[in-house]
């Protein structure tokens, strides 16, 4: 294996790992979209079961307003919490966004490298078979010449 096949062969590692990076970028964005779009459902249903229970504490009056400051103080905490993981979660999309561009354009570099190495190959083998051909060229001219 020559150097330039050495080359080519480390590109195309490279080239390899950096897909892999990116299949595996992508793979984590769509889990961290699920997580995204799972919190924003959870979100919805604390805001129905707030409104349900608002609506029994009317119902029930008195007792049901004493109950439902209890269970407001706990939906304001929970919906806190789920509001901060679902920013957290858009920042980390957004991060992983970023990462997957970065790696496109690796990819790109890679491929254009990995292309250039197989064109040098392409015309050092020409050359070589040219040089071959030239010398066997000379060859025939001697070998008649010498009759």
């Amino acid at each position: 294996m020559t150097i330039n096949e050495r080359e080519g062969a480390a590109l195309l590692k490279l080239l390899k790992i950096s897909r892999l990076k990116a299949d595996e970028t992508g793979r984590r964005i769509a889990n961290l979209e699920a997580a995204w779009v799972k919190t924003d459902a959870s979100l919805k249903l604390l805001a129905d079961a707030v409104s349900n229970e608002e609506a029994a504490a009317r119902a029930a009056e008195v007792v049901g307003f004493a109950q439902l400051a209890g269970f407001l103080t706990g939906a304001a905490r929970k919906k806190a919490t789920l509001e901060a993981t679902k920013t957290q979660i858009a920042a980390e999309i957004e991060s992983a966004r970023g990462d997957l561009e970065d790696l496109f354009i690796e990819t790109k570099k890679l491929e254009h490298l990995v292309d250039r190495a197989r064109l040098a190959a392409q015309r050092r083998d020409r050359r070589v078979e040219a040089a071959s051909m030239s010398d066997a060229a000379i060859a025939r001219f001697v070998r008649k010449n010498e009759r």
